[in-house]
C-alpha cells in the first residue's frame, strides 16, 4: 500500500511518549498524513482504541492485566494489524480507490469511522479534496487510549492509568504537530479528556470539538448534547465553520 503519512515527527513522539518506541508499541504511533505541514485545515481526529480479542491473548494475560508493562516485538502481523494505526488508516483512506485491499476478510465495518469522516470532508471541502483519491495525507489521526479494547464490539472498560497515559500521549502529540483543531470521535475519549485537571492548556491552544464514532447509531441519530441534531449534522456545522 501506498505510505499516505510521514514519519518525521516520530523520534519526537518516542522521546515523550515510552510506550511508543521500537521495544514497545510503535504500531500505535499517530498516523500523521505526509503533507500535514502544508495542509489548510491542520485536523487531528482522535478515536477510541483498537480491539484485540481477548481469547486470543488468553496464553499471554499478562498483556490484559498489565499492557503498559509488555511490548508487541512477540506479536504475529495478526495481532500487530490490528493496533497499528498507520496500516489500518491507509486501508481505509485506499478502500475503493486501488487494489490495496484484497484479502476478502478485511470489512467495511471496522473502517467506518474512516470511510465516514472521508466522505463528509470530501463532500464539504470540495475546493481542498474534489481531486484528491486521499484525504487522510492532509490529516492526523490516532486512538486516544493506548490500550486495546478486548471484548468484540464493546467501549475500552479504561482505569486512570488509560486516562492519565492517554492525555499525556494527547499533550506530547499537539505539542509537537500544533494542530488547529481537535474532533474527538468518541464520546468516552472526550469524556475521559475532560476528567484531566490538566486539560485547559490544551483546551485554551486548539479548538477542542466531540462527535459521536461515525460507524455508531448516533452519526445518523439526534442527540441533546448536538443540540438535537445528528452527529453527521453536528460534524458538517462544525467543518463549515471553519
Amino acid at each position: 500500500m501506498e505510505e499516505l503519512y510521514t514519519d518525521q515527527y516520530d523520534v519526537q513522539i518516542m522521546e515523550k511518549s515510552p510506550h511508543l518506541r521500537a521495544k514497545s508499541f510503535p504500531q500505535l504511533l499517530p498516523f500523521i498524513g505526509k503533507y500535514w505541514e502544508e495542509s489548510k485545515l491542520k485536523i487531528l481526529f482522535l478515536g477510541e482504541s483498537h480491539y484485540i480479542p481477548a481469547n486470543e491473548l488468553n496464553s499471554n494475560e499478562k498483556y490484559i492485566n498489565s499492557w503498559y508493562d509488555q511490548s508487541s516485538e512477540k506479536f504475529g502481523p495478526n495481532h500487530s494489524n490490528r493496533i497499528n494505526t498507520r496500516y489500518v488508516i491507509t486501508r481505509a483512506d485506499s478502500h475503493n480507490t486501488s487494489k490495496a485491499i484484497t484479502n476478502k476478510e478485511e470489512t467495511i465495518k471496522p473502517l467506518s469511522i474512516y470511510l465516514n469522516i472521508k466522505k463528509e470532508l470530501k463532500s464539504l471541502r470540495k475546493d481542498l479534496f474534489a481531486s484528491q483519491e486521499h484525504i487522510f495525507p492532509f490529516l492526523a489521526m490516532y486512538n486516544y487510549f493506548q490500550r486495546p479494547a478486548f471484548e468484540e464490539g464493546k467501549s475500552i472498560i479504561n482505569n486512570e492509568k488509560d486516562n492519565t497515559v492517554a492525555f499525556e500521549t494527547l499533550q506530547s502529540v499537539v505539542e509537537i504537530i500544533k494542530p488547529k483543531l481537535i474532533i474527538f470521535a468518541s464520546r468516552k475519549a472526550f469524556a475521559a479528556f475532560k476528567t484531566s485537571n490538566r486539560n485547559k492548556a490544551i483546551i485554551d491552544s486548539n479548538i477542542v470539538k466531540n462527535i459521536p464514532h461515525p460507524g455508531s447509531v448516533w452519526w445518523n441519530r439526534k442527540a441533546s448534547i448536538y443540540g438535537d441534531k445528528t452527529g453527521k449534522e453536528h460534524f458538517i456545522n462544525i467543518i463549515q465553520s471553519i
